[in-house]
């Protein structure tokens, strides 16, 4: 067990392979023990493993809707003991990153979005790590997703900033994107969505691509030093060709 006798413990449930590690004492540390976060190596085949969290303190903190998050977004193989908003919180997880209790409406890096009926909004600036994939994926309907500012960034590799695909009421906004493959993606069957008010920029594709979608709206964007085409509907299943009933003005 490793414990900071104020904020929480780590207790890896199988015994661990630890030697020669920087394991405590510093920022640059393989386990970290802080307010509301513990942080191990998930690169460190000897920390890897399945471990129980306990954080203390935590309480209701107003959160709309209280998680375990893993490295910015809602854990998904993360199991809670106690209930989120007590004073002391114990769950489990089954690989090393950075735990906390947080917000799940509010987002910090990239990830999949899937609880419908939700506004999420992001929290600061995002430099996106994956190669050949997607930041950000909507999987689910009627949910907003609000850069709130912010900087979305990528390094051309990464496909696509924002994707969906089948989904509706779906709605991007306030968002600035750079250097992505293309940066706001709505693929088969996307409906009654909107993508309004963000800026986009030196995309290596299309901007904004609507692929098979109806009853959409892009407005009020900007697009700028993008290398193929800014805004990009083809409805090839839809009216017989481009465009269908989607909307584009004011951009």
């Amino acid at each position: 067990t490793f414990r900071n006798t104020s904020v929480g413990e780590i207790k890896f449930t199988n015994a661990i392979n630890a030697s020669g590690l920087n394991l405590l004492g510093n920022d640059s540390s393989d386990i970290r023990i802080e307010n509301n976060s513990v942080y191990f190596n998930a690169s460190v085949s000897g920390l890897n493993s399945s471990a129980n969290i306990t954080l203390y303190n935590i309480g209701d903190r107003g959160y709309i809707i209280p998680v375990i998050k893993k490295n910015g977004v809602t854990c998904t193989d993360c199991t809670n003991f106690t209930s989120l908003v007590d004073s002391t919180v114990v769950f489990n997880v089954s690989s090393g990153g950075n735990y906390t209790v947080g917000d799940a409406t509010l987002v910090s890096s990239c990830g999949t979005l899937d609880r419908a009926n939700t506004v999420y909004t992001l929290e600061n600036n995002v430099t996106s790590s994956i190669i050949a994939g997607y930041c950000f994926v909507i999987a689910a309907n009627n949910i907003t997703l609000d850069g709130n500012g912010h900087k979305l960034y990528g390094n051309n590799n990464d496909k696509f900033a924002i994707y969906a695909s089948g989904r509706e009421g779906i709605i991007i906004k306030n968002f600035n994107i750079v250097g992505f493959y293309t940066g706001v993606f709505f693929d088969q069957g996307v409906n009654d969505s909107v993508i309004e008010n963000n800026s986009i920029e030196n995309s290596s594709f299309d901007d904004i691509e609507i692929m098979n979608g109806l009853n959409n709206e892009i407005v009020y964007n900007t697009i700028k030093n993008g290398r193929s085409t800014g805004i990009f509907i083809n409805n090839v299943f839809f009216f017989g060709g481009f465009g269908g009933s989607n909307k584009i003005s004011r951009n």
